[in-house]
């Protein structure tokens, strides 16, 4: 199995001893055979192929098995509304993630598990303790992950920032910018911040 760390260290020593120095045009000839003659997913074109002769898959008639394919992870779709929270004094509001699991112990922008309207996301911050001055949707990204794939519509707001039972951090733009490295599955949202 090529997916295997074994079988990869031992094909990776073989490779040492053939490839140039100057690897490029050695890495692209191969790519394109791949494209080309391989063909994934189809009934390869070996004899067409100018390497045939060393092939392992084509010398044993296993073309159709090898190479051995990682099978697909299906991914699971989240439905999240993104809130970039901004103070009367200009501050943005942070949230850091729990150490496990996905983009462990990361900061984000505060977050929902689900897709909220304006007025749902304004009763949610009411409801949180904030007065709000204004709210206006700022995007809609999909972001995917190997393994799931996040739906996200976000939401500017201006709030007032309370002080009570608050549980995000709160920095200027300048600092968030310096400081702080937000994962790219909110990058769009940094970027289409007014």
């Amino acid at each position: 199995n090529v997916l295997e760390e074994k079988t990869k260290k031992e094909i990776t020593e073989k490779l040492i001893k053939v490839v140039p120095k100057e690897a490029g045009d050695f890495n692209e000839g191969l790519m394109e055979l791949g494209e080309t003659i391989c063909l994934p997913n189809q009934e390869p074109l070996c004899k067409k192929c100018p390497l045939k002769q060393y092939c392992y898959a084509y010398q044993n008639n296993a073309t159709l098995e090898i190479p051995v394919r990682e099978k697909k992870v299906s991914r699971t779709m989240e439905e999240k509304t993104v809130l970039v929270l901004v103070s009367d004094q200009g501050k943005i509001a942070l949230n850091k993630r729990n150490n496990k699991g996905l983009l462990a112990g990361l900061y984000e922008f505060p977050n929902l598990d689900k897709t909220l309207t304006q007025t749902k996301v304004k009763d949610y911050l009411t409801t949180s303790g904030y007065s709000i001055d204004k709210i206006k949707e700022i995007g809609k990204y999909t972001h995917v992950f190997s393994h799931k794939t996040w739906n996200m519509i976000g939401y500017q707001v201006k709030v007032k920032k309370i002080t009570t039972n608050d549980k995000y951090i709160w920095v200027s733009r300048k600092v968030l910018k310096n400081e702080y490295a937000i994962p790219t599955a909110f990058q769009y949202f940094l970027k289409n911040m007014e």
